[in-house]
């Protein structure tokens, strides 16, 4: 399965490359959103991960893009932040688990990142796909 990371820590990439890779996906990397765009022009992942604070956007708006393009893509927002913070964010944008977006709080271990990617995976993307 293709997974796309998207996160902007060197080491928080090449940990979920391993981690991914370890566990038989195939892992594209950017580490920035317009990279992540450009690549979702051309590609067709099962699941991304993406972190939400990215430098140089707001919050959302990597999201809400990458949304945009591929509306039934599972998303997995991966933070440091707070997760209430970032849960309540996200419901507000209308990015819920009912549209295809799950909440993961760093740091996080693999079965907790595998457990989540399953969960995405059985529901999918938005309930109106």
């Amino acid at each position: 399965m293709e997974v796309l990371v998207v996160d902007d820590e060197p080491a928080v990439r090449t940990v979920l490359t391993l981690v991914l890779g370890k566990a038989g996906h195939q892992v594209t990397v950017c580490d920035s959103g317009a990279a992540a765009l450009d690549w979702l022009s051309r590609s067709d992942p099962a699941l991304a991960l993406i972190d939400l604070s990215l430098p140089k956007v707001q919050d959302m708006s990597v999201l809400a893009a990458v949304r945009a393009a591929r509306p039934a893509l599972p998303i997995i927002v991966i933070s440091g932040s707070l997760p209430e913070f970032d849960a309540t964010m996200l419901e507000r944008e209308g990015m819920t688990v009912q549209n295809g977006v799950y909440c993961l709080a760093k740091p996080f271990t693999a079965k907790q990142l595998q457990t989540l990617m399953e969960a995405a995976l059985a529901r999918g993307g938005p309930a109106s796909e």
